[in-house]
C-alpha cells in the first residue's frame, strides 16, 4: 500500500515536472522568438564576436528580404540587390541596442551571443523612412522660399543628398511626390540634385583686382539669387573651395597667360557636406562612392574688354521680382505636359495673358516660352530690346530658335 503511494507521488510528480519544462520551453522559444540572435564560438574572443556579428546579420538579412518590394534593373541583378540587403542589415547594426555575452569554457574557447529586439529593428527603419520624407520636404521648402534674401542651395542639395542616402540603406522603396510627380526616393533625390545644378549660373558682375586676377561673381537659380552654396573651382593652379554667401562669390584666379584671360571654367558643386554626416549617413555614403550624380556647372573668366562694359548689362532680370505665376511655370518646366496644364490654369486664373507675337503691341517686359514637341527648350525675358535666358540671366541668341514655337505671357499678377 506504502509503496503504490509512493509510485503514485512519484507519477504525478514526474509530470508536474515535465509540464513545468514544456511551459519553460515554450516560455523560452517565445521570448528568444522576439530576438534576432547571432552566436560565434572560437578560441579567439574577436573571431567568436565576428563570428556572432556575421550570424546575426543572417538574421536580420531574412527580415530585409521579407519586406523589401524594391525591383532591381540592373544585369547583375541579383549580386546587386544581395550586395543591397547586405548592406541594408548592417546598417541596422549601428543601433546602441544591440546587447552581447561572452562565455568562456574550461577548455579555452569563447562562446559571443549578439542579440536585439525585433521590434528595434522595426522600429529602427519606421523612423529611417519618416526621416527621409522629413530631408525631401526641407529640400522642397528651400527651393520653395522666394521671401528671403535667396535660395539656400546649400541646404536643399545637403538634404536631397541626405535623403537620398538613408533611401538607400532602407528595406522597402520610399515614395515622394516632386512638383507634382511620385517617384521614387532612390530615383528623384539625385534626379533633383543634378536639376538644381543644371539651374546654377555665376554671372560676373566686376573685377576686384587686376593683379591676381579676381572677380566677384553673382550666383543665381532660375532667375533668383543664390543665398548659400559651397563649390570647388579651377583656379589656374589646383583646386580652389568656393562660396557663396548672401547672393555672391569672390574667386581669384592665378593663370600663367594673363593675356588670355577670357575663358570657361569648370565648377563642381559640394552636395555631399561629408564632414557633418553622421555615423550612419558615412555609412551610407561610403556605400555610394561608385555612383556619381553630374554636378559640374560651367561658368566664365571675362577678357580684358570685359571690364569696360557695365557688368549688369545681360543682367536686368536680377533686379527684378520672380512673380509667384513665373515661379510655377519654373517648377514645372521639367515636364511638358505638367508646364502646359499649369499655362492654361494661370490663363483661366487671370494671372497672365498668352498669346502670339502678332497679339501684343510690344514685347517688351513679356516672357517668352520656347517648346519642341518633347520639352520646354528656354524661357526668356524681353527687356530693353534684349531677350535673357530667365535661369541662366545670360542674353539668349534668339536665331538659334528658328522654326520652334514660342509662347509669349504678359504677367498680369
Amino acid at each position: 500500500m506504502m509503496g503504490s503511494r509512493i509510485i503514485s507521488f512519484l507519477v504525478v510528480g514526474w509530470m508536474l515536472l515535465t509540464n513545468s519544462l514544456v511551459l519553460f520551453s515554450q516560455t523560452g522559444m517565445e521570448l528568444r522568438s522576439e530576438l534576432y540572435v547571432g552566436v560565434g564560438i572560437h578560441s579567439d574572443v574577436d573571431k567568436a564576436r565576428e563570428s556572432a556579428t556575421n550570424n546575426l546579420l543572417q538574421q536580420i538579412q531574412v527580415f530585409v528580404s521579407s519586406t523589401s518590394t524594391r525591383i532591381v534593373q540592373e544585369e547583375n541583378a541579383n549580386l546587386q540587390d544581395t550586395f543591397r540587403i547586405q548592406t541594408v542589415a548592417r546598417s541596422s547594426l549601428m543601433l546602441r541596442d544591440v546587447k552581447e555575452t561572452v562565455t568562456k569554457f574550461p577548455e579555452g574557447t569563447f562562446k559571443v551571443t549578439k542579440s536585439v529586439s525585433k521590434d528595434v529593428v522595426r522600429e529602427l527603419f519606421a523612423q529611417r523612412r519618416t526621416k527621409i520624407l522629413s530631408y525631401i520636404e526641407q529640400a522642397k521648402n528651400e527651393l520653395a522660399n522666394t521671401k528671403t534674401q535667396g535660395l539656400n542651395l546649400e541646404s536643399a542639395l545637403k538634404h536631397y543628398y541626405r535623403a537620398w542616402l538613408l533611401a538607400s540603406i532602407h528595406p522597402d522603396t520610399v515614395g515622394c511626390t516632386i512638383n507634382g510627380v511620385f517617384s521614387f526616393v532612390t530615383e528623384t533625390a539625385p534626379r533633383e540634385i543634378e536639376t538644381i545644378v543644371h539651374g546654377i549660373s555665376f554671372v560676373p558682375l566686376k573685377e576686384v583686382t587686376d593683379e591676381t586676377m579676381t572677380w566677384k561673381y553673382r550666383a543665381m537659380f532660375r532667375g533668383q539669387p543664390v543665398s548659400r552654396l559651397r563649390f570647388e573651382y579651377m583656379d589656374g593652379i589646383g583646386q580652389s573651395v568656393g562660396e557663396v554667401v548672401n547672393g555672391e562669390t569672390q574667386l581669384s584666379f592665378f593663370f600663367v597667360d594673363k593675356e588670355q584671360r577670357e575663358r570657361e571654367l569648370v565648377a563642381e558643386i559640394d552636395y555631399r557636406y561629408e564632414e557633418e554626416l553622421d555615423e550612419l549617413l558615412a555609412f551610407a555614403d561610403s556605400m555610394q562612392q561608385g555612383r556619381t550624380i553630374s554636378s559640374t556647372l560651367l561658368f566664365k573668366l571675362p577678357g580684358k574688354k570685359n571690364q569696360l562694359e557695365e557688368p549688369l548689362q545681360t543682367n536686368h532680370i536680377v533686379e527684378q521680382t520672380i512673380s509667384a505665376a513665373l515661379q510655377k511655370l519654373l517648377d514645372t518646366r521639367g515636364d511638358l505636359k505638367m508646364f502646359l496644364n499649369e499655362l492654361k490654369t494661370l490663363v483661366k486664373g487671370k494671372e497672365i495673358i498668352t498669346g502670339n507675337r502678332d497679339d501684343f503691341d510690344s514685347l517688351e517686359g513679356l516672357y517668352g516660352v520656347v517648346i519642341s514637341d518633347e520639352e520646354v527648350l528656354a524661357i526668356v525675358l524681353c527687356t530693353n530690346h534684349r531677350f535673357l535666358d530667365v535661369e541662366t540671366t545670360q542674353e539668349a541668341e534668339m536665331s538659334t530658335f528658328n522654326g520652334r514655337k514660342i509662347i509669349w505671357i504678359e504677367v498680369l499678377k
